[in-house]
């Protein structure tokens, strides 16, 4: 099945009702679509993608990919087949127009559009200058285009002082091991 063929096909998976489009307050999303237009192959009408439904399937092959890359031995052979799908699932949603963006490590701005699922800080320990980062990704923002089509949610943490990070020998476990 050749890539355009898998990309018409995923198209028409998640081809809804344009004019039903969810709005950020019915879970996240945005209809940020572009307007349907004739396909340039084989002049086949392009469906208007249900952008919600976009959204929800690249949040899961996301997903799907961390799961591989968390797995005992990622690059594995037997997980091929698994790295292969999400590599083909990613390629045909970038057909789309649709990239994921994992705000991991990443400083917090509390004007972006990232939703705080918990804040991991302990009461009343935060100073106004003092700068919080993205300690985990529950789901990474999904844009469209540029535009936001799914917000991402996160867990924010205090960035560690460099007085507070254990230095590389007290991490695994306190020295050389015989």
């Amino acid at each position: 099945m050749t890539m355009s063929r898998l990309s018409r096909q995923f198209r028409a998976m998640v081809a809804g009702d344009h004019e039903r489009g969810a709005t950020a307050s019915e879970g996240g999303t945005t209809d940020a679509g572009p307007p349907s237009a004739e396909g340039a192959q084989n002049h086949e009408p392009m469906l208007e993608p249900n952008w919600s439904s976009v959204a929800a399937v690249a949040v899961e092959v996301w997903r799907l990919g961390q799961r591989v890359q968390r797995l005992p031995q990622p690059d594995a052979p037997v997980y091929q087949p698994l790295r292969n799908s999400v590599e083909r699932l990613t390629y045909a949603l970038g057909e789309l127009g649709v990239t994921f963006e994992d705000p991991l490590g990443t400083a917090f701005d509390p004007r972006s559009s990232l939703e705080v699922a918990h804040a991991d800080l302990p009461a009343g320990s935060i100073d106004s200058d003092e700068r919080l980062i993205v300690t985990e990704t529950i789901s990474p923002e999904i844009r469209h285009a540029g535009r936001v089509i799914r917000h991402g949610r996160v867990v924010v943490g205090r960035q560690p002082t460099p007085t507070e990070i254990p230095p590389p020998e007290a991490q695994d476990g306190g020295g050389t091991h015989p």
